[in-house]
């Protein structure tokens, strides 16, 4: 169990999304259908929204830019239907979901962003899932940035904490089927260094 107090990490974060929490702007609206636009003038080196109803981010399809520095603090599941990528490359999206699931549309192929995934005790989400068109051959995910997620566990039985769904090798004109050196990762997570030296408000 993670407590509040445990000097952790995991007590260090929950510390750091309290006090981020604490110093949000409050949103009542639960989709973001527009670019991301986050005021650097704002304390603590960036901008930090806070969602106590879940969110969703794009409406099926197109790209969203995210310009600025800044984190959403999301309870609740996050749902994710649209691209995501940063406007500058001084931008920085910091993703914190408490309670809820990072879910990312069949139709995504890219997004950004540091994500932290977690539930407390008793409370259910805690996974980043990448969902499948389930019917048809999927394109693959790519993830700029990082996450950590913590799973969680309901009527004893344990969610992962990477729910990873996608059916996809690489173009099928360019794959060799029966050779899996060809293959390409359905989903690719590719470190965004940055975040050591730039990271979003509530990760540092």
């Amino acid at each position: 169990e993670c407590l509040e107090s445990s000097q952790t990490v995991c007590g260090a974060m929950k510390r750091n999304i309290k006090e981020a929490v604490r110093i949000a702007t409050k949103q009542s609206n639960t989709n973001i259908n527009s670019n991301i636009v986050f005021d650097n003038t704002r304390s603590p080196e960036g901008e930090v929204w806070y969602y106590s109803n879940g969110l969703t981010i794009g409406s099926g399809g197109g790209t969203l830019l995210v310009n600025g520095r800044g984190t959403l603090i999301v309870d609740g599941d996050l749902r994710i239907e649209s691209d995501l990528e940063y406007a500058t490359v001084k931008s920085m999206l910091g993703i914190i979901v408490r309670n809820g699931d990072v879910i990312i549309d069949p139709e995504v192929h890219k997004t950004v962003g540091i994500h932290y995934v977690y539930s407390d005790p008793g409370g259910s989400g805690g996974s980043f899932r990448v969902l499948s068109r389930q019917t048809d051959y999927d394109q693959q995910y790519i993830l700029r940035g990082s996450v950590i997620a913590s799973g969680y566990t309901v009527a004893g039985k344990r969610v992962d904490a990477f729910v990873l769904e996608r059916n996809y090798i690489g173009g099928l004109a360019d794959v060799d089927i029966a050779n899996q050196n060809t293959w390409q990762p359905s989903e690719k997570f590719e470190y965004d260094a940055r975040i050591a030296i730039n990271p979003p408000p509530g990760f540092t």
